[in-house]
């Protein structure tokens, strides 16, 4: 046994995380920062090398880092183009920064393609050779893994799953396109319509929960649906009938044995799923359906981390070949 060390690395618009893991990916040591992206591209490439350095301490050598950050990035040539929670990160050639202060080999992903990696490897998927993950939160975005590989596309911007069009003419989404998934089914989304509709409304226990029509979340939404609340019921069934509608598309083109989702709307379980679940079922053609699991992804926040993980570990063995 060769005792590898790795580090991954979750780049996020809140947090600043980094974890030191061996080649079982058993983590062993954890780093976390806030962001403060809005003091620049060098100030949160600091943060992560005091993280890279914390973790780092405690292992006699590193064999790879593995970076997960926002979309839309090149994986190949290891560039974050122009993500909207990092503002100014125009083209930035992380991957090649991280490596040339630290003198570790350092790869970067999609986080969501990495977050689908770390279910695949660690998760909810581990059992499988087909998995869609998707992640449903401020955003919704996924990964695609087909034959055990992760599908990356031409530039690795693949599974940008968020985008796909389940509502011609629908709500604008934050990408400036129209009916796009994560404009109808992102916690976002969710806690828009909701103060849309608490405003009309005055008897919903979202309300009461939050205080004020202005400070209802999707977190209020998922409370007040587990209470009982019809509206917020309403609310989280209809983002699961539009997840449903994108996962008929993506089941249908992949053929997955598993779809598993994540994030942070997913903890209204089956409040969610379920809804999705029906829409799915009754739109699959036959022979799609069997052997086909739709469930909740098992890694909960450290989904990311375990697919910068995971990355690392792939990419530190083919050089050991």
């Amino acid at each position: 046994m060769s005792n590898r060390y790795v580090i991954g690395v979750d780049l996020g618009g809140s947090r600043v995380r980094a974890v030191l893991a061996n080649e079982k990916g058993e983590f062993l040591d954890r780093c976390e920062f806030p962001t403060l992206a809005d003091k620049g591209l060098y100030f949160v490439l600091e943060r992560i090398l005091e993280c890279v350095q914390s973790v780092s301490s405690n292992a006699p050598r590193i064999d790879a880092i593995g970076v997960g950050a926002p979309g839309p990035i090149n994986s190949k040539e290891g560039v974050v183009s122009n993500p909207p929670n990092l503002p100014g990160w125009v083209n930035v050639p992380l991957a090649k920064l991280i490596e040339e202060k630290t003198g570790i080999p350092t790869f970067l992903g999609n986080d969501a393609n990495l977050a689908a990696l770390g279910e695949f490897t660690y998760g909810s998927g581990k059992y499988v050779q087909h998995l869609i993950y998707i992640t449903v939160s401020t955003g919704v975005g996924g990964g695609i893994i087909i034959d055990g590989q992760l599908l990356e596309g031409h530039n690795g911007a693949a599974g940008e799953v968020g985008h796909m069009v389940v509502q011609p003419g629908g709500p604008k989404c934050s990408c400036g396109g129209y009916g796009h998934l994560e404009a109808l089914s992102s916690g976002t989304a969710i806690a828009k319509r909701a103060r849309e509709a608490a405003s009309l409304n005055k008897d919903t226990v979202m309300i009461e929960l939050a205080g004020s029509v202005d400070k209802i979340n999707a977190k209020i939404v998922d409370e007040a649906a587990k209470k009982g609340d019809p509206l917020a019921l309403k609310l989280l069934e209809q983002a699961g009938q539009w997840l449903g509608y994108a996962l008929i598309n993506l089941i249908h083109i992949f053929n997955p044995q598993m779809i598993s989702i994540g994030g942070g709307v997913s903890e209204a379980g089956e409040l969610l799923l379920g809804p999705a679940r029906k829409v799915v079922f009754e739109g699959l053609m036959p022979v799609f359906k069997q052997d086909l699991q739709i469930v909740k992804a098992s890694l909960g926040g450290d989904v990311g981390l375990a697919g910068a993980v995971a990355l690392a570990l792939q990419e530190s063995a083919k050089s050991k070949v």
